[in-house]
């Protein structure tokens, strides 16, 4: 089928969802009336200043490479010492995924089941410089590492955008170059969790997943786009992908003729469009977004694994993967970080 032939079917579907858009706007309004107006707004525990990195939609819009992007920067004037630094910059998230519940601090032994896929990641990336945590509740959350670690300068909120309890000091909004906020729609209509007039929160706004070239026309179209609902600064950043690495098994990559590409991340559009680009020869198994692989799907990637081929993931995947693919099969992974527009 087309992808023409597609089209009609999938705008009858939105259309028959909009009632649904209507409800959800409704709750939404009421929330956010709510925190604007009614809720006496509590402040950080001082002084730990509060970044909030998060988004306006479902997800997909790279703010974890991002969130190592602010760790990068904000080390940068605490050099590393010593081994076993005490940490001076905090990462609290929820810890999406997780099985537990309540504070808990991220250990790179800790299983992603503990503490969610993209905290372990991050956490195996970072050095003592920094301490990771995970809580449903941030505000407690925020106590706990004051309380602990009491020379901490600042702590990284991370998908804490609509975390109206919390009043930060700096509010960083990701959206995505193809699905920028000012043209997409609530739930379940569109990928918005809350009405495009929430970007008015946000101190900057970063519009990720951008192409290398595009015409400074367009750039100038949705900076005027954002200026309708935010006067934030805007920036520009696409993703950059590293030299791909061996996490286990035979770390020679010409012993290979391709591999098989195994992803669990919200779009991978980016990730295959690179590979494509760079010639290298790939089959995809594609899973959902913070997939919690079972022995039937390892079962299923070892049977798809043909002849001399080895298993490409991300950083995210593999805190998930890694103790279930047996050792015998080699696994790579594709790092990617942010590069902003000059």
């Amino acid at each position: 089928m087309s992808t023409f032939a597609l089209v009609p079917s999938f705008k009858l579907i939105r259309w028959l969802l909009f009632p649904f858009l209507l409800i959800y706007a409704v709750i939404v309004w009421i929330r956010n009336l709510y925190f604007d107006y009614l809720w006496i707004k509590r402040r950080c525990v001082p002084p730990l200043y509060c970044i909030v990195v998060g988004n306006l939609s479902t997800g997909g819009t790279g703010k974890t490479p991002f969130v190592l992007h602010l760790l990068k920067r904000e080390l940068a004037d605490f050099p590393q010492v010593e081994n076993n630094q005490k940490p001076i910059i905090a990462v609290l998230s929820r810890g999406y995924g997780r099985s537990s519940t309540g504070f808990r601090y991220v250990k790179s032994s800790d299983s992603h089941l503990d503490v969610g896929d993209e905290p372990l990641m991050m956490r195996n990336l970072t050095d003592s410089r920094v301490v990771f945590a995970v809580c449903e509740d941030r505000m407690k959350g925020l106590e706990i590492l004051k309380t602990d670690h009491p020379h901490l300068t600042k702590v990284i909120l991370d998908d804490a955008f609509q975390h109206r309890a919390v009043h930060a000091n700096e509010y960083f909004l990701l959206t995505t170059f193809d699905k920028p906020f000012f043209s997409d729609y609530l739930l379940p209509v569109g990928r918005l969790r809350e009405f495009r007039n929430g970007a008015s929160r946000a101190n900057h706004v970063v519009i990720t997943k951008c192409p290398q070239h595009f015409p400074e026309s367009l750039k100038n179209e949705m900076l005027n786009e954002c200026a309708k609902y935010t006067n934030a600064d805007v920036s520009f950043a696409r993703l950059e992908y590293g030299e791909i690495l061996c996490v286990q098994g035979d770390s020679q990559l010409k012993n290979y003729n391709n591999f098989l590409l195994v992803t669990g991340i919200a779009n991978f559009f980016p990730l295959t469009d690179y590979l494509l680009q760079e010639n290298i020869s790939f089959e995809h198994l594609a899973f959902p977004d913070h997939k919690n692989f079972s022995p039937a799907d390892i079962n299923n990637i070892l049977k798809s694994l043909e002849g001399n081929q080895a298993i490409l993931t991300t950083e995210k995947d593999w805190v998930r993967l890694r103790n279930l693919v047996p050792g015998k099969v080699s696994v790579f992974v594709q790092p990617v970080h942010h590069v902003f527009d000059s």
